[in-house]
């Protein structure tokens, strides 16, 4: 991973951070540091107090919107554990992701949030 930052604002998209989650427990999200992908758009991320991130683990799961990455070992971002997270909670910074994964989180981001589809049709049938 590129140690570099791209901007004085050192909360881009793309950069891996060590998240120091303290808040309470939730079923499904583990509590304690653990790394996360920050996914929200630099202009965002440079006027907000908090950021957008995608959860990473070690924990292998056949998942069809993880992507694989290597942080210090094998791991997954999990594009389907999203998270706000103050900027205040973000602890060590770890590096960049390269291009070709980003580009491949904000496709499995799309798949997650149905972002692909224009369901206009469908919803303006629904409403009728």
């Amino acid at each position: 991973m590129n140690a570099q930052l791209k901007s004085t604002n050192k909360y881009v998209q793309g950069s891996v951070w060590y998240w120091k989650n303290e808040r309470e427990k939730m079923p499904g999200v583990q509590n304690g540091e653990r790394p996360i992908l920050i996914v929200s758009n630099d202009t965002f991320n440079a006027y907000s107090p908090v950021v957008t991130c995608a959860s990473i683990t070690t924990v292998p799961k056949v998942s069809p919107v993880h992507v694989s990455i290597h942080v210090y070992e094998d791991s997954d971002i999990q594009c389907e554990q999203i998270h706000t997270v103050s900027k205040n909670e973000l602890d060590d910074y770890i590096g960049m992701v390269p291009h070709d994964i980003l580009k491949q989180v904000k496709e499995k981001l799309k798949i997650q949030f149905d972002l692909d589809t224009d369901r206009t049709y469908e919803l303006l049938v629904e409403l009728r």
